[in-house]
């Protein structure tokens, strides 16, 4: 097993030599604050095993320090986001505290985790605390994040791919994972069901994890194309593991083979209204290097002045800018050097931590958000205890991303990352989809007017909003139903004024390309793929005319643009949601979050700016390098 080293530092007292009765032999004082290091045999136990903690003090100079007292160390073991103890439900004899005797410069504890009785994944705080004491830079207490279970799982799964979806002549790799290093070789036997053996091209027979490794991943795997449309289609691998000590999750793996020769469809609901080939995405010419490197498939060049590649749209609007979420340097210089939290962020993007997205869920861009291999944004929320970023505080139930860009503030203050004039004379074109157990989540692309914020500013609504996407999923409006609204003061008490169109999407699930445009400052238009599904006037819509904000007069450095997520969204609950409105997803840890299909999430493929003839956005700041 592989050892964990949590580095615990305290700060010891400094003694005085008595004259009366210690000798220069006696234990050696300490003379100043030193480590005492924590060791962990193991931070995933099974059933049978030990937690073996190792207290040692540690001194790169002096290795003969040891206390001069003893010092009792308190232990305990809570769920992970809870208080919760779970010290007697899953280890036998686990000791409330621990002497450390004076003269001692180790203690090692050995704690037996159950024999039997485990029938699930436990994540846990393992925790130690020395009262008066420093461990590391706080005070009193440290921790460690344990996993506890049954046994050490075998989970075979699609390569960073939750969805298990892959494309006809495209490719995946399959990748077993154990929880725990293997002692022995694992080999693990995939059999494609009978008769879907000529869907793939390069799928091996075995998978074989070596002795001391977690992990192997097989080679390119191909779906190959059939020529006909014949649906998607659902196919199975069998699985067989030869190790009774690490059975397998699930027996079977199923992939959705999609067809590329679907003929097109409605208006609303088909996203090639809008592009031949949606998913095909924009590259400049200073990113094409990198990007070549990393994508292998074809893309479209862009630069701004290009006509929109759709020949209806062509004649009105012009290619501006793009956010393409390409995994390369130029875009993402933390490619290869993933957060804390083994995500990838984008650079492009700012996190939009105010105090009204954060009345139930802490914001965390680094935790919540990342960058898929893929080449698209994954926004996504967790159950679990978070205090609140920024502008919100507290702690939270929740935790999820919402993010922003092009924030440029009265005053000609200018926030990273401001790279777009959102203006009149601008067609916004987002390509998302949104996935999981998203009851009581409202899953949002909207634009909030610039002058909510800075010099002047204009409290809400009279600031303007521009709810492109909102979907409140719940009992109220069910799970699949996408509202755009325009929200604005109605009169000089600033009571909002809010007109709405909503759509029943029997693809919400899939991508679809949601788009505004800001016509001029007396028209703004939204729809859905290729169905305009509401044009909003000043004239028709607004009922003072001098208070419509989608002007330059009302919002001088015009708007931006946030996707955000909204846990416990009372819009899709109703006023008094039950407890259990989160069940589809409550139980899953933030680790697990990132892979499981039942995560709630809303992914970004691509956000494009077009401009009309109108556009005034002149030489307005640019982000340091195209986000495309």
């Amino acid at each position: 097993m592989k050892t964990k080293y949590t580095a615990l530092y305290f700060l010891m007292l400094v003694f005085t030599l008595c004259a009366g009765g210690c000798k220069d032999d006696d234990v050696q004082p300490l003379p100043q604050a030193v480590p005492l290091k924590m060791t962990l045999n193991s931070t995933n136990l099974v059933m049978g095993e030990k937690l073996v903690a190792t207290f040692e003090v540690e001194n790169a100079k002096d290795k003969s320090l040891s206390l001069n007292e003893d010092v009792e160390i308190f232990l305990s073991a809570t769920r992970e986001g809870s208080d919760e103890n779970v010290s007697q439900l899953l280890f036998n004899e686990f000791p409330a505290s621990v002497m450390m005797r004076q003269g001692e410069s180790l203690l090692k504890v050995e704690i037996p985790v159950k024999q039997d009785g485990i029938d699930a994944t436990h994540r846990l705080i393992f925790k130690a605390f020395a009262r008066g004491y420093w461990f590391g830079k706080t005070l009193n207490v440290a921790s460690s994040l344990l996993t506890v279970s049954d046994y050490h799982h075998t989970t075979v799964t699609l390569k960073e791919n939750p969805d298990s979806e892959v494309k006809e002549g495209e490719s995946f790799i399959l990748k077993a994972s154990v929880e725990t290093a293997v002692h022995t070789p694992l080999e693990i036997t995939v059999t494609p069901k009978e008769g879907e053996e000529v869907f793939y091209e390069g799928l091996p027979l075995t998978l074989t994890i070596p002795a001391g490794e977690q992990t192997v991943e097989s080679e390119a795997i191909t779906i190959k194309e059939d020529g006909a449309y014949l649906g998607n289609i659902e196919l199975t691998l069998n699985l067989q593991v030869n190790n009774a000590n690490h059975p397998l999750t699930s027996e079977s793996l199923c992939i959705t083979m999609l067809d590329i020769d679907k003929p097109l469809g409605s208006l609303l609901e088909d996203e090639r209204h809008v592009y031949t080939y949606p998913d095909r995405p924009f590259v400049s010419a200073g990113n094409k290097a990198q990007f070549t490197k990393w994508y292998k498939k074809e893309a479209f060049n862009m630069k701004e002045g290009d006509p929109h590649p759709n020949k209806d749209l062509a004649p009105i609007w012009s290619f501006l800018n793009a956010m393409e979420f390409h995994r390369i340097d130029n875009l993402f210089p933390k490619a290869k050097r993933p957060t804390s939290n083994d995500t990838y962020v984008t650079n492009f993007l700012a996190a939009n931590n105010t105090a009204a997205t954060q009345k139930d869920q802490a914001v965390d861009m680094d935790r919540y958000s990342t960058t898929t291999p893929e080449g698209y944004l994954r926004l996504w929320g967790v159950k679990e205890q978070r205090k609140a970023t920024g502008g919100g505080t507290g702690m939270k139930e929740y935790g999820a991303a919402a993010v922003y860009c092009s924030k440029f503030m009265n005053g000609g203050n200018i926030f990273a990352p401001a790279h777009t004039r959102i203006y009149p004379g601008i067609r916004i074109e987002v390509r998302a989809r949104v996935r999981g157990k998203k009851n009581g989540m409202n899953s949002a692309i909207w634009l909030m007017g610039n002058s909510s914020e800075g010099e002047n500013s204009n409290a809400w609504p009279k600031c303007g909003e521009i709810d492109i996407l909102e979907n409140p999923a719940g009992k109220v409006n069910g799970q699949n139903r996408a509202f755009a609204t325009l929200h604005f003061a109605k009169n000089t008490e600033n009571d909002d004024h809010a007109p709405f169109v909503h759509r029943l999407l029997n693809n919400f699930e899939e991508w679809n390309i949601y788009w505004c445009e800001w016509r001029s400052e007396d028209e703004v238009a939204v729809g859905i793929n290729g169905e305009t599904t509401a044009v909003w006037t000043r004239q028709k819509n607004a009922p003072e005319p001098a208070l419509w904000p989608y002007d330059l007069k009302m919002n001088p450095n015009g708007f931006r643009l946030i996707l955000s997520l909204n846990l416990k969204n009372q819009w899709a609950l109703g006023s008094n949601p039950d407890d259990s409105w989160d069940d589809g997803f409550e139980g899953i840890s933030y680790e697990d979050s990132k892979t499981n299909p039942n995560t709630p999430r809303m992914e970004i493929d691509w956000v494009r700016f077009y401009k009309s003839a109108g556009y005034q956005g002149g030489s307005s700041p640019v982000f340091n390098k195209k986000p495309y």
